[in-house]
């Protein structure tokens, strides 16, 4: 008896759908670049309940033939490719005829469309079967309506995200086809609500300055350079505009956006020695190559590439980025803005000079004991304290303090230290209701499209962490009250970070959210590297520190101290 058998065509294309069609965004991907293909310059996109109820591509492309159309829902029919060569030197968007089968296996599937001068044509489909086909009245173009999508297989129905995400998802994928290809004019309405709209100029300032904000856009510089197999150009951010995640770095590939690890780490090594650690920058970067030395048939979302030569390439990327970035004013104007503020003299190896009264360590340190925090601040009368006292006798390079005791001596991370101290001060301030302090001007920070509607849902979490914030305007809220104690940091930096920590975490834990807010707020106002203390400073931080109910590690896990016992130094030396 034979056990193997060929599947019915209907299950093989909802096999297939598993691999193509993931959730709504990918119908839009596929569906964009089919009109992409077909060399539309108006694109237009309807959804309803986050792609749920209805997807709908309109364009103004060159449409198709009625035979053409009712081939076009075939499994692997497709007018892009017809030889091994084709197959190798891929210049169109989508190549593998399989979009439109697999979303019709999973979907009550529509398709409109007419060539010039013709009559338009009309298909109805259930199962990748078409069901009707009659003429229709349709100008130059075609519309594809979506509709009930995975209503055939519940169980991709039931993993399906609220309506919100899946919109955001959306909304993130035509960001990145608008950016793909600035000639097109994309415009993107859910609910019947207008959220997206590009004019088709060729402006890729004005793509960005939508999706990101007119100040990012302003603060974008171009880059261009080309070698015997790569031509790269685009746009990237100064060092004063950052995000804490690498998210809106964007690369594209003969006009096909790509997710390359490796590029990516190319175009943050550009900004070495120029962003914070963990900062990322606004890109878009466009690489232009031979057809013939890329493999974009890896995976069915073709957003995976091989790039032969690719080593020159991120070599290419990474030295653009940076002369770019060292040519600009604005660079040479923040660091002779920063050094202007700090004067601070090269420390020697050791420190052991005496420091007059009023040189104190340039942090909010000493300032916050003469604020009205001093009434919070942890007992100092643990027993490990009185047992080890450790006199300062130096720092190392700026950063690193040096203490003996009777019995050897430690090594403090001078910022990891502070960090502790400041934590667990800012656990005890955040559990008292303090009063808030009314900004005088408004904090308003302006977030990309989609982060803005990713946030939407969550936005009452910022009043948890005492953030007061409100809607204002497009893709923007405004911060109106911050507790008292934040005024000794970057307020618009840790608020975009605890933004991103809500958005990247998409089950928020309230706890460990709060957790993750003093523990930034703790970093980002406590004493860095290379700060110039006196042994007044050193000891009160040592004092400090070890008045902490865990003072070994900082908020993030990271050591405070090193401890080298007498024994230990002797026994190096030989001397025992």
């Amino acid at each position: 008896m034979n056990r193997i058998s060929i599947l019915d065509p209907a299950l093989a294309d909802k096999i297939a759908a598993g691999e193509v069609v993931e959730r709504p965004s990918s119908v839009v991907k596929e569906l964009v670049e089919n009109s992409i293909d077909a060399k539309a310059t108006q694109i237009q996109i309807r959804i309803i309940d986050g792609g749920r109820t209805l997807i709908e591509v309109k364009d103004n492309g060159i449409g198709m033939s009625k035979e053409d159309a009712i081939l076009s829902i075939r499994r692997h029919a497709t007018s892009k490719i017809k030889t091994d060569y084709d197959l190798f030197s891929i210049q169109t968007m989508g190549f593998r005829g399989e979009a439109l089968s697999a979303i019709s296996s999973v979907s009550k599937f529509t398709l409109m469309t007419c060539e010039e001068n013709q009559v338009g044509t009309k298909l109805v489909c259930l199962n990748s079967e078409v069901v009707r086909i009659e003429p229709c009245a349709l100008t130059r173009g075609t519309i594809i309506q979506v509709e009930e999508l995975f209503y055939n297989t519940p169980a991709r129905l039931k993993y399906l995200k609220a309506d919100s995400s899946e919109f955001s998802a959306i909304l993130d994928i035509t960001n990145k086809l608008a950016l793909a290809h600035p000639e097109i004019s994309f415009s993107l309405y859910s609910n019947q609500k207008l959220m997206f709209q590009t004019s088709g100029k060729d402006d890729i300032i004005e793509i960005l300055s939508e999706i990101f904000g007119l100040q990012v856009a302003k603060n974008m510089h171009y880059f261009e350079k080309q070698t015997h197999d790569f031509k790269i150009y685009g746009y990237t951010s100064s060092i004063s505009f950052s995000k804490s995640n690498r998210y809106s770095i964007f690369t594209y590939v003969n006009g096909r956006y790509i997710k390359n690890k490796g590029l990516t780490d190319s175009v943050i090594e550009g900004y070495h020695e120029l962003l914070f650690e963990n900062r990322y920058p606004f890109t878009v970067l466009y690489i232009e190559a031979d057809p013939t030395i890329l493999d974009v048939n890896i995976h069915p979302t073709k957003q995976d590439i091989r790039i032969s030569k690719e080593f020159d390439l991120r070599k290419l990327i990474k030295e653009t980025i940076h002369e770019t970035l060292t040519q600009t004013k604005k660079i040479n104007e923040i660091r002779m803005s920063s050094t202007r503020q700090e004067q601070q003299p090269i420390q020697p190896f050791f420190d052991f000079s005496i420091q007059e009264k009023e040189e104190t360590y340039p942090s909010s340190f000493t300032q916050m004991e003469n604020s009205n925090e001093t009434e919070f601040v942890i007992p100092q009368s643990l027993p490990h304290q009185e047992d080890h006292y450790y006199l300062p006798i130096g720092q190392i390079h700026g950063t690193y303090i040096v203490a003996q005791s009777q019995d050897g001596f430690i090594i403090i991370d001078q910022h990891a230290a502070a960090e502790r101290i400041r934590y667990e001060r800012y656990q005890k301030l955040f559990l008292e209701n303090h009063h808030s302090i009314d900004l005088l001007f408004p904090l308003v920070i302006e977030l990309s499209n989609s982060d803005y509607q990713e946030l939407l849902p969550h936005l009452s979490l910022l009043k948890e962490v005492k953030i007061d914030a409100e809607l204002f305007g497009n893709n923007a809220i405004k911060i109106t009250h911050v507790p008292y104690y934040l005024d000794k940091i970057d307020l618009k930096t840790y608020v975009e970070t605890l933004i991103q920590q809500i958005i990247q975490n998409k089950k928020i834990d309230l706890n460990a959210l709060k957790d993750y807010a003093i523990a930034t707020l703790a970093c980002k106002a406590s004493l860095k590297a290379n700060a110039h203390l006196s042994f007044a400073d050193m000891e009160k931080i040592i004092h400090d520190l070890f008045a902490c109910q865990n003072p070994y590690t900082c908020p993030h896990g990271r050591p405070t101290l090193l401890k080298y016992t007498l024994q230990e130094l002797q026994k190096a030396f030989k001397r025992t």
